[in-house]
Formats: C-alpha cells, structure tokens, sequence
C-alpha cells in the first residue's frame, strides 16, 4: 500500500497544527516556508524541511512536489505565493490541494485557479469543533480544511481480525497512516495487516464519512 505523501507550503498556524499530527503519525511530510526560524525550529520532526520562497517557481522546481499526494498551503496573508504554490502544484500533479484563505472572497480567487479545497480557519475550526463534539469516540480529530480531516481512534468491531485488503477502504476515501499499540506508532505495514482490537487507529479521511464510525 502506497504510503501518502503530504507537503506543508506555509508554516503558519494552521500550517504548523496540520502538520505535527500528520508527523507524530508517522506520515511523510515536508514543510516549506521563506521564514527561517519556522523551518529551522521545526526540521527535526519532518521528513524533509525547506527555506524557499514559495514565489519564485524556479526554486519550486527544486523540492519534488512532483512527488507530493496532498499540498497543503497555508500562505492566506500572501496572496501572491499561495497562487504560485498552488498553480505549480496542480501543474506538476499533486491530486489535493488545500488552501487557506483570509477571506470569503480570497477564497474564491484561490479555487479559481485550482486549489481543490480552500477554508478559512476560523469559521471551519469553529463549526468542526462542535461536530466533534458529539462523539466520545475519537481520541483526537483533526480538520485539515474542506472535506478531508484526520481521525485517531480504536478500530470499528466490524474491521478487527480483518485484513486491510478486506475491507475496501480506498473505495470508501478512507486511507490508513499508521497503527498505535503500546505507545509505539507503526506506518511501514502492508494491505495483508490484520487489525487488531487493543491497537488505535490513525487515518484520513472525509468529513461525510466522519458519522459512519460513532
């Protein structure tokens, strides 16, 4: 099973809060900003962590986007290098690109030449908040804007003792990052792997599939 590759272009609030789960996961991550104290401060918990001006698409080219399953750019007080960053993701192939903006309007601007989501933090935090309210059984959810969001939790009776193959779960947008069992995170497994009862859970997906596990 093909491992999700994530890039985090901004490391600004919503940047830094998607990126440490995706991370502590054991998720693939690269993060990329002009500022160097963010990056430098940060490197050591990523994969890959770069100082580059998310303007200039000769430098751009340098860092593997080309290589990247979802972008993530939070760069809403920078209009200029959120364009740049997402029209060059979209043209080197990254399937997702989630962008934040500061407006409804530049939100707008941001869709229209090709982010595949765009949110602006501070009304979606507020209304995922209280939907994750209602359900006790999540140890940790994470909203990572539009309709994708990250879900730590023990397994559903109906997946224990089955292997991951069995279940379809590509088919459903819910993808597996990693298994937790006494403390330890586990991502290196493979489509045969049996889950467990006692294990927990982190994965990826949908907002509208979040209800299908309470």
């Amino acid at each position: 099973m093909k491992r999700t590759n994530y890039a985090i272009l901004g490391m600004g609030r919503f940047g830094r809060k998607v990126a440490q789960p995706l991370a502590s996961a054991g998720a693939d991550v690269m993060i990329a900003d002009i500022d160097e104290k963010k990056v430098n401060s940060n490197a050591e918990h990523y994969t890959h962590a770069v100082v580059i001006d998310l303007t200039n698409v000769a430098a751009l080219k340098k860092i593997g986007l080309e290589h990247i399953d979802i972008a993530i750019v939070d760069l809403a007080h920078n209009t200029e290098a959120a364009v740049m960053s997402i029209m060059f993701a979209k043209e080197v192939g990254v399937k997702k690109v989630i962008a934040t903006a500061a407006t409804g309007h530049g939100a707008e601007i941001l869709r229209r030449i090709g982010a595949d989501e765009v949110i602006i933090p501070e009304d979606d935090a507020a209304r995922w908040t209280a939907r994750k309210l209602i359900s006790e059984e999540f140890m940790e959810y994470f909203d990572l804007g539009g309709d994708l969001c990250v879900l730590k939790m023990h397994p559903p009776v109906a997946w224990v003792d089955k292997k991951i193959s069995d279940l379809n779960l590509r088919e459903e947008n819910i993808n597996i990052i990693a298994f937790e069992s006494d403390g330890i995170m586990k991502s290196d497994f493979q489509s045969d792997y049996v889950i467990r009862r006692e294990e927990i859970i982190v994965l990826a997906t949908t907002k509208s599939k979040v209800f299908n596990f309470v």
